[in-house]
């Protein structure tokens, strides 16, 4: 049986992982600038005794330190450093770490070093001052840990955000010497605390619902916009003694997740269809690109609108990369989602080859009303034996095997599931949704708003009309509809290949509100922060006269749903 593995394998430097206590040691900097010419870079000249200079540029030449290369290897008792005696000099060293992915936990930036007192190792210091600055933004600008004429032996930390480019982190160590100053640096490292990486895979995700408008001739696009997506928050999910954040870059491609040497290769693939991003600590938003154009067509009857013919739009390879750090002493223990991949075990993704450029991409399926309610006769999605999708493509066959499921569970969704998924579409007549009813500006529960008037609104569909095309407004719906939400529940599958410690999270009651299951919540879409007119998207042709003999409504009232950032329509009185 082949089973997804453990860890996401990230490249380590050369040489190696330390682990020391609780911390692991992910990257050591190399000395890129050691001495430097006149004017050649910022240091702190006459600082430790006001000469009138500071920080900044100076015309004279910066000695280098000796061994620098001391402050960078694994050894706790070489050190680089300067030991200017009866002479007025500065000397400075740069170091630059290298790029390290991101895991999803903050980093921390350590430095051990010292400025010792007279008589150490026969050097004298009289008077000035050595120090350390840091730069997180490539040298732009430096932040001092400290510049002292004398001070023990120590380690300072810096906490580094789990979103930080490691290669724009560096440190300098300056001395200024007039005229004996003695300055040591042992180590310079940047570590995070011991975790375990790996991800679960839900079944699916809900990224969209398009509603059909009125007419069979008549149909809605959504292209040339980025404000079409889903925006999920699974942090109910986990109990109160788990701290569960977001660390995604704010917009990034969805790679695929495969095996490699008992971890999770990355692929970044060349299709650009769908990113990810977030926008808080809690939440994951999954965006179409805006060369990817969501069609739906109208009614095919004459009557007024009907459910059975939305689609909804289902993510059917999911895969939620997590890092967990155990608990540590009084820190309680902590889980980040640092994205979303897709599993290219799916033949619709496709796995990676080698030497071919890869384009898979998330396989998003758009699935009708009817077929998910059983209305419509829809035999290649939907089968169902024992409460389980068996057939089709709802049945991600694919993954038999790839996983383990809770008990009387598998891969294909479940009628609970197609159940839940139905809720996402209010307009479907078992929700009971009567919030519309009276076309208000904003329904109750902030989940659609009124789109302007003239145009699109009111939306013509008169007996004989002729086609007519309306731009629709995708808006900014902030200050509507910030609490907007639908919750579910759904289970994942879960790897025996993770380890102890992670696997065991997952079933864990003190952990999980409910083992094995996650809540999420689908919130206000958070892209829809701006307005943006989507031109001539929507065409609607009304009943023809004669036949067939029509007397339903003649126009409708456009609505957007906040949610997903789609228009739904509804009948004018």
């Amino acid at each position: 049986m082949k089973w997804k593995l453990a860890a996401i394998a990230f490249a380590c430097m050369t040489l190696g992982k330390v682990s020391f206590a609780d911390t692991t040691v992910i990257a050591r900097p190399t000395a890129t600038l050691n001495g430097w010419g006149p004017n050649g870079h910022v240091g702190a000249y006459e600082e430790g005794v006001n000469q009138g200079y500071g920080w900044g540029l100076d015309g004279s030449t910066t000695a280098p330190y000796t061994s620098p290369a001391n402050a960078t290897d694994t050894s706790t008792t070489t050190y680089a450093y300067s030991a200017q005696q009866h002479t007025h000099k500065y000397s400075g060293c740069v170091y630059t770490f290298p790029a390290v992915p991101s895991s999803g936990v903050a980093r921390t930036l350590n430095i051990d070093s010292q400025v010792p007192t007279s008589g150490t190792d026969g050097f004298i210091v009289t008077s000035r001052s050595a120090g350390i600055w840091y730069s997180i933004n490539g040298g732009t600008t430096w932040t001092q840990v400290y510049n002292a004429q004398s001070r023990t032996r120590r380690t300072d930390s810096i906490t580094l955000a789990a979103s930080q480019d490691l290669s724009k982190v560096q440190v300098m160590a300056f001395s200024d010497a007039h005229d004996d100053m003695y300055h040591k640096v042992y180590d310079i490292n940047i570590a995070e605390p011991v975790h375990s990486s790996g991800f679960i895979n839900p079944k699916y995700v809900v990224v969209g619902v398009t509603y059909a408008p009125p007419g069979s001739s008549s149909s809605v696009t959504y292209s040339n916009t980025t404000m079409v997506g889903s925006t999920t928050n699974i942090s109910t999910s986990f109990t109160n003694q788990t701290g569960y954040t977001v660390s995604v870059d704010r917009t990034i491609g969805i790679p695929a997740g495969s095996i490699l040497n008992g971890g999770v290769k990355l692929t970044v693939t060349q299709s650009k269809n769908y990113t990810q991003g977030s926008n808080s600590s809690v939440t994951n938003t999954v965006s179409k690109a805006t060369n990817v154009a969501y069609t739906t067509p109208g009614t095919p009857t004459f009557s007024p609108v009907n459910s059975d013919y939305d689609f909804i739009w289902l993510w059917l390879n999911p895969e939620l990369l997590m890092t967990y750090v155990p608990i540590n002493g009084a820190t309680p223990a902590s889980l980040i989602l640092t994205g979303y991949a897709f599993d290219p075990t799916d033949p619709v993704s496709g796995q990676p080859q080698p030497g071919v450029p890869y384009v898979g991409g998330p396989d998003i399926l758009q699935v009708q009303v009817g077929c998910l309610n059983g209305h419509f006769s829809c035999p290649s999605t939907l089968v169902i034996t024992n409460g389980i999708v068996t057939s089709g493509a709802l049945a991600r066959s694919w993954a038999n095997g790839e996983y383990v499921w809770p008990t009387g569970d598998g891969p294909g969704l479940t009628t609970q599931d197609i159940a839940n998924i139905l809720t996402f579409d209010p307009l479907v007549p078992s929700n009971n949704y009567t919030l519309l009813s009276s076309l208000p500006s904003t329904t109750s529960d902030g989940r659609f708003t009124k789109e302007p008037f003239s145009p699109p609104n009111p939306v013509q569909y008169a007996v004989g009309g002729a086609t007519e095309a309306y731009s629709m407004q995708q808006m900014n719906s902030q200050s509507v509809a910030s609490g907007t939400t639908s919750t579910i529940q759904q289970s994942f599958g879960l790897s025996t290949q993770f380890n102890t410690s992670f696997s065991g999270f997952f079933t864990s009651t003190t952990t999980m509100t409910e083992t094995r299951t996650l809540t999420w919540n689908y919130s206000r879409l958070d892209t829809l922060n701006t307005s943006t007119t989507l031109t001539n998207q929507l065409s609607v042709t009304g009943p023809p006269d004669p036949p067939p003999t029509y007397n339903g409504p003649t126009q409708f009232i456009a609505y957007q749903d906040n949610i997903f950032g789609t228009f739904a329509f509804v009948p004018a009185p």
